[in-house]
């Protein structure tokens, strides 16, 4: 029925306008083929993810009104408002006050996140805290990087441990555990200081402290 397996995938990709991959066979999400057909559907806005591996197409989008034309929108949009370099989630974007039309159209914030990530001309990100963590620009994204970021930012360059884990989930809808965070900072060149259990900045801050 199927000339190619690139013709086949793409089929059960496009083919509904709702595709839930999760009910696929394993063996197949872990194929080459597969997998490079995804990314390229994704990439040209074919098929969003507006919920883990669930993706709906562009086709029902347009029923809806939405055309790849209001996507890129959104994203430059989004360039538009962030700084070059600023760490931000979809969330955090909500919180600040930045708003889209596209918001009319509820969808949650996994869509949208999965938007601007396709456009890595614009964004560079990372998937933590059960989310996707954002920069502006051709940056690298790490946690370590954007606990030095918040801590920097910071009077004091240092902040309670648990206080943190508040403020990522506070500000930026991330849930990091506490140990991740401490493992990190360990691992990295902040310090942490397991009898006060706070973060700083880095060891000349610490010492300078006690």
């Amino acid at each position: 029925k199927y000339h190619s397996a690139v013709e086949y995938f793409r089929h059960i990709l496009l083919g509904l306008d709702i595709v839930d991959i999760s009910t696929f066979k394993r063996n197949l999400l872990s194929t080459v083929t597969f997998c490079s057909q995804l990314y390229k559907l994704r990439e040209e806005m074919e098929i969003v993810e507006f919920a883990p591996q669930r993706y709906i197409q562009i086709r029902k989008l347009n029923q809806a009104g939405i055309g790849k034309e209001d996507l890129r929108g959104f994203c430059e949009d989004v360039a538009e408002y962030v700084s070059d370099g600023e760490f931000f989630t979809v969330f955090s974007l909500q919180k600040a006050g930045f708003a889209h039309k596209l918001d009319e159209y509820g969808f949650d914030d996994w869509f949208y996140a999965s938007v601007l990530a396709e456009n890595k001309d614009m964004f560079s990100y990372q998937r933590t805290g059960g989310s996707r963590l954002f920069r502006k620009g051709s940056c690298t994204v790490v946690l370590s990087g954007f606990i030095e970021n918040i801590l920097d930012s910071q009077e004091a360059k240092s902040m309670d441990v648990y206080d943190l884990s508040d403020y990522i989930g506070t500000e930026f809808g991330l849930f990091v555990p506490t140990s991740k965070l401490i493992e990190t900072i360990r691992e990295s060149s902040m310090y942490y200081d397991s009898i006060s259990q706070k973060a700083y900045l880095d060891y000349d801050i610490y010492f300078s402290e006690v």
